[in-house]
């Protein structure tokens, strides 16, 4: 098992908890959170309904 694999998931899973955290105590969305990278496209990925 690769610890700095295990290390990176369980960092995103914190991020997400705390980002999570935050939309809920500020009334954000996952679109407010998002940013437009150009020819990219978006960070995230689109919402889906449900």
């Amino acid at each position: 098992m690769n610890v700095a694999a295990v290390s990176t998931g369980a960092a995103f899973l914190i991020l997400h908890d705390r980002m999570s955290d935050l939309r809920g105590s500020y009334g954000l969305t996952m679109e407010d959170l998002n940013l437009d990278l150009g020819p990219l496209g978006t960070l995230l990925p689109p919402v889906r309904p449900g």
